[in-house]
């Protein structure tokens, strides 16, 4: 039998690399770092139903003339920034 051997074996070596990096998730503003599904941000048809509804409910809560309203209701949206609530608000009217 050949002696044992006290050294570490090595890892064996990765998988070869092609030089290029792994691409990040897509994030958008106002997504909580969530990725997304493709689309515009604040596009249309990546509203749901419920953040619509929400939309709906803070925009008649803070009326035109209400101050920072676009923050309002972005807080009560909670999923969308101020500019993508403005945009949708001014696709539905």
């Amino acid at each position: 039998m050949a002696p044992s051997s006290d050294k570490k074996r090595a890892a064996p070596p990765s998988a070869p690399s092609s030089g290029k990096k792994p691409k990040p998730a897509a994030s958008t503003p106002g997504s909580g770092g969530k990725s997304v599904s493709a689309g515009t941000p604040g596009s249309a048809e990546d509203w749901g139903a419920s953040e619509v509804s929400l939309l709906q409910k803070a925009c008649a809560q803070f009326p035109e003339g209400t101050e920072k309203r676009w923050e309002k209701v972005a807080g009560v949206v909670g999923t969308r920034d101020k500019n993508q609530c403005k945009k949708q608000h001014l696709r539905n009217k």
